[in-house]
């Protein structure tokens, strides 16, 4: 089965509601960075249609692209 691995690393705009949270957790971040370890098993049969599921936020577009 074919795993891909993807990084996405977007900056934090500075702003009054940034700042905020940055103060009420006791954080100096300068960036978010989330890391994508999947297994596609795209390769392993034929297909005509796929499904990539999971929560609100989980990645799924951000695979899509990387995929197709």
């Amino acid at each position: 089965m074919p795993s891909s691995k993807f990084v996405v690393e977007s900056a934090i705009k500075p702003s009054f509601r940034t700042e905020k949270v940055k103060g009420m957790f006791d954080i100096d971040m300068q960036s978010v960075k989330k890391e994508f370890d999947v297994d596609i098993p795209i390769e392993d049969k034929p297909w005509n249609i796929g499904l990539i599921v999971g929560a609100s936020g989980s990645g799924k577009t951000t695979i899509a692209r990387e995929v197709f």
